[in-house]
């Protein structure tokens, strides 16, 4: 179970299922939310796949406390100021935006920070190319090319820019830059806790229906971008997992990114990465062609 505000439960187990489907050769029947049923352990979903019950929980996963609701405000920062800049300065080299993790500004004051934003990164870029206005094509005067750095502060966030020159980068790349935040310390540690909390409570359930011969599937989200990725995932669980005296049956990641999903599966029984030698060891899915099974169960 998740905030449905800040997750995609019902649309990430459903690509879930769908594996599961596949696999199993049989269709999803009798599904239910025993979640909303009385006398029942608070799962999500519990189903049927031939012969065999299933029940599986759904839970979101973090690198740190609070990232969910940090990318949301720093959605909500950058985006018009990505608009407004455009994809590419007028410049030679690649560009890199950085902020702070946590970029979070009172909604009073929300555009006049993001048209400082935008109007001192503009007139940084300026100041770059002033003093560098072409890249060193003589690689023995600059072997590793030129970076160059500006920073300021915007309502309480301290603001850096990049420039990389380089004599042998295309030009195809010129003017193109990213924007991306700094990680906060000992993130792995962090990440670790993190899972460790979100699994407490989901186990408990998963084991009670395992008791009664279900099969068991815990589903983790993930949402984030720029510092999780399915590998630090597996390696965070492992470390949790040793908290808890019950281990469900099959996990499954879920990377909730743009309109492309893709899902891959971290343990089946005792097997760790179970489809990493198949054709197909990730599962892609179009967010619209899932459905909620929140509105489907009954």
């Amino acid at each position: 179970m998740a905030n449905g505000e800040q997750s995609d439960e019902g649309r990430t187990c459903d690509a879930v299922l769908r594996v599961l489907e596949r696999r199993s050769g049989h269709n999803r029947a009798n599904l239910t939310r025993p979640e909303t049923m009385q006398g029942q352990p608070p799962i999500d979903y519990a189903f049927e796949l031939g012969a065999t019950r299933y029940a599986m929980e759904h839970t979101l996963v973090e690198a740190f406390p609070g990232q969910i609701t940090l990318d949301r405000r720093f959605a909500d920062l950058i985006g018009p100021v990505q608009a407004a800049l455009g994809e590419r300065f007028a410049a030679e080299g690649t560009f890199k935006l950085l902020l702070p993790v946590d970029t979070t500004v009172g909604k009073a004051n929300l555009a006049q920070v993001q048209q400082e934003l935008i109007d001192w990164t503009h007139s940084a870029v300026a100041e770059i190319v002033t003093e560098q206005p072409t890249r060193m094509r003589d690689r023995a005067y600059h072997p590793h090319g030129v970076k160059q750095r500006k920073e300021t502060e915007i309502g309480g966030l301290k603001i850096l820019l990049f420039r990389e020159v380089h004599w042998n980068l295309s030009a195809r790349l010129d003017g193109t830059w990213t924007c991306a935040r700094i990680a906060p310390g000992n993130v792995e540690v962090q990440r670790a806790e993190r899972i460790v909390a979100a699994l407490r409570g989901h186990l408990d359930n998963l084991a009670q229906f395992a008791q009664n011969g279900a099969r068991t599937v815990l589903v983790l989200e993930d949402r984030d971008l720029f510092l999780t990725h399915s590998g630090l995932i597996d390696r965070a669980l492992t470390q949790a997992l040793g908290n808890f005296d019950y281990t469900p049956d099959e996990i499954y990641v879920a990377e909730v990114l743009q309109d492309q999903w893709s899902l891959v599966c971290l343990k089946r029984d005792e097997d760790r990465w179970p489809d990493q030698d198949e054709d197909e060891h990730h599962f892609s899915f179009q967010c619209a062609d899932l459905i909620d099974l929140r509105a489907d169960a009954t």
